[in-house]
């Protein structure tokens, strides 16, 4: 009971602290120390980062990972979204890019049950994505069972700069802490200012909640 009278004054506190105005972005409300509209924002943008697993968010839908490789091409993606949308399929996650001369697609498409069979049949046959080998494989929901505690979910970004090994580095301090990862992406940019190549790392990981 304590802790839910004291995080209830503590949200009033900020709102209350937001609708008096001001500058929320003061520094030093940032550090930490007083509670202010500063603290409100943080937590806003804490609850606009929340993440779910497609499978998960809709259980009554049939759920399918298609990934693809093949020859670099303008329109592959036009092409395969165009393929999913007319047999009934939703993407939602994805992720496209060029490596090279090839071209990989991997996303995830949910659509309803009776319809399945029809999307899996259309991307394995249209003449058109044969170069792409496309590959469907039906996702199901992970068994979680019954647990005595909830599970509370962080998102993690990374960057720094461009090594071998930072992936497993990152990934293995990630397991030790004992997360479960259930989205994670890697990519390279430049860092104009140090003439550098950073890394960059956002992981959205999971674990049972621990008082």
């Amino acid at each position: 009971r304590i802790p839910w009278v004291a995080g209830t004054s503590l949200l009033w506190t900020m709102i209350l602290s937001a609708m008096r105005g001001g500058d929320v972005a003061h520094a030093e409300d940032l550090i930490g120390g007083a509670i202010t509209g500063a603290t409100l924002e943080i937590m806003k943008e804490g609850f606009n980062e929340t993440f779910t697993c497609p499978v998960e968010l809709d259980p009554r839908k049939s759920h399918v990972c298609v990934s693809a490789s093949g020859p670099d091409k303008t329109g592959w993606v036009a092409l395969v979204a165009r393929a999913v949308a007319d047999e009934g399929g939703n993407v939602t996650h994805s992720r496209m890019v060029r490596l090279g001369h090839e071209f990989i697609i991997l996303m995830h498409v949910s659509v309803e049950p009776e319809k399945l069979k029809t999307l899996v049949k259309a991307l394995n046959t249209d003449k058109r994505l044969l170069p792409l080998n496309i590959r469907a494989s039906s996702l199901t929901r992970r068994q979680t069972g019954t647990y005595d505690k909830p599970l509370v979910g962080f998102s993690m970004k990374c960057v720094g700069e461009d090594r071998p090994g930072m992936l497993a580095t990152i990934s293995e301090r990630v397991a030790n802490l004992g997360l479960s990862v259930d989205n994670i992406t890697t990519e390279l940019r430049m860092d104009k200012r140090h003439s550098r190549r950073e890394f960059v790392v956002s992981c959205d990981a999971t674990t049972a909640w621990s008082d």
